[in-house]
């Protein structure tokens, strides 16, 4: 099978392309992963653990109704209609408590804490996109775990001797993880 080859100048163009055809066309919403929100909190959680198991708490009931849409195989609409029913309670109980630490100056702005809910804050838009556009995710870890293993594999893939070698292993993972 022959193989395309572009030049890394052909690829940045191909890619303007695209970035640029998106925004003309306004064919696309900007999702960030709620898994990058909660891991802040998660990680300051030992120095603030009463304001991070608030929070941690209720992402996990976000997160366990989210299990709950697919398990039951709903629709992109129906996944949109049951976190706009049972989901946006929690998120705009989440937001208003965010915005009262910072408001009322409970947390210091500057502080581990502060930093993580000032980031919730700046992109609560694009964190909760799931409750307004059909389907859409609540994090991309699965995007990510795949990623991992494209990184791992181009870390081994130096220690390769020969082009051959390197050929085959790549046959083999794309195989594994297909």
């Amino acid at each position: 099978m022959d193989q395309i080859q572009l030049s890394k100048e052909e690829i940045d163009a191909l890619w303007e392309r695209v970035k640029t055809n998106a925004l003309q066309n306004g064919d696309y919403e900007i999702i960030k992963s709620m898994a990058h929100a909660r891991r802040n909190f998660v990680q300051v959680a030992p120095s603030f653990p009463d304001e991070c198991r608030n929070v941690i708490d209720i992402l996990a009931e976000v997160y366990h109704l989210d299990a709950q849409s697919k398990e039951q195989n709903m629709t992109p609409d129906e996944r949109l209609a049951f976190h706009k029913a049972n989901s946006a309670s929690h998120m705009d109980d989440l937001y208003s408590w965010l915005n009262t630490q910072i408001n009322d100056k409970l947390v210091e702005p500057n502080s581990g804490l502060g930093k993580a809910i000032t980031y919730m804050i700046n992109h609560w838009k694009e964190l909760t996109q799931f409750l307004k556009v059909p389907g859409g995710p609540l994090d991309n870890n699965i995007c990510e775990q795949g990623l991992k293993r494209c990184i791992l594999h181009r870390k081994n893939s130096l220690f390769f001797r020969t082009e051959h070698g390197a050929y085959i292993c790549d046959m083999f993972m794309s195989l594994i993880h297909t």
